[in-house]
């Protein structure tokens, strides 16, 4: 059979609202936020939904806490409709392993470019996400992130360079991940900076003008 020609178009994502530059300072906005003043934060954003691995997230934050008692993190997000009794849920576990003082749970919040700019590292831990636009909104803003290892992220994410990948439902490699940032913050700065760069390449100016070029491509 003839093969045709395909070109492939990453979806474009508004990123004008996490250009760090735009943003106070981290420890600013955690004051602002009412967030731990002291100590690394580690973040996710997305609706409470057991897919999204806010669980898994929860459980690696308590191996993590062992080691790192001094770290803090929060889960920005509001219950979803389909699973009411996850909020709850998580709510129970992060009691249940000691973290009621480690643990802030945001709710849902419209402010995310500031919620994210808190953060010192972010964690996308979602199972076989088609893509994740708040995983490069994380990415413009610099941040080190980790993401799961299968999906859109491992399309978007090269891992050592502008991210970390570990497998969904796996909390003791995310917990290595997340170790792995805060022991060698001369890593994460490099990783941050990248994903910077790799952003850039999901603007949504970006994908209109790589539209036009497939267009044009496909009719000459």
């Amino acid at each position: 059979a003839a093969r045709r020609r395909q070109w492939l178009v990453y979806p474009g994502a508004p990123l004008d609202a996490f250009d760090p530059s735009r943003l106070p300072a981290p420890a600013v906005v955690r004051s602002k936020l009412r967030l731990p003043a002291q100590g690394p934060l580690i973040g996710m954003v997305g609706r409470l939904q057991r897919w999204k691995g806010m669980h898994v997230f929860i459980a690696a934050m308590a191996r993590v806490h062992r080691s790192r008692p001094g770290v803090r993190a929060v889960i920005v997000g509001g219950p979803h409709e389909t699973e009411p009794r996850y909020a709850s849920e998580l709510r129970a576990q992060a009691s249940l392993l000691g973290l009621n003082d480690v643990m802030t749970f945001a709710g849902f919040q419209t402010n995310i470019p500031e919620w994210m700019q808190a953060m010192d590292v972010f964690v996308h831990a979602s199972d076989r996400e088609p893509f994740g636009i708040v995983l490069i909104e994380a990415m413009a803003l610099g941040k080190p992130v980790i993401a799961g290892s299968a999906g859109g992220p491992a399309e978007i994410i090269t891992d050592g360079i502008d991210g970390l990948l570990v497998p969904f439902g796996d909390d003791e490699s995310l917990a290595h991940a997340i170790v792995r940032y805060l022991d060698d913050h001369a890593f994460a700065a490099r990783v941050g900076a990248a994903a910077r760069i790799r952003a850039a390449v999901f603007d949504d100016r970006s994908y209109a003008a790589n539209v036009i070029a497939a267009l044009r491509e496909s009719v000459s």
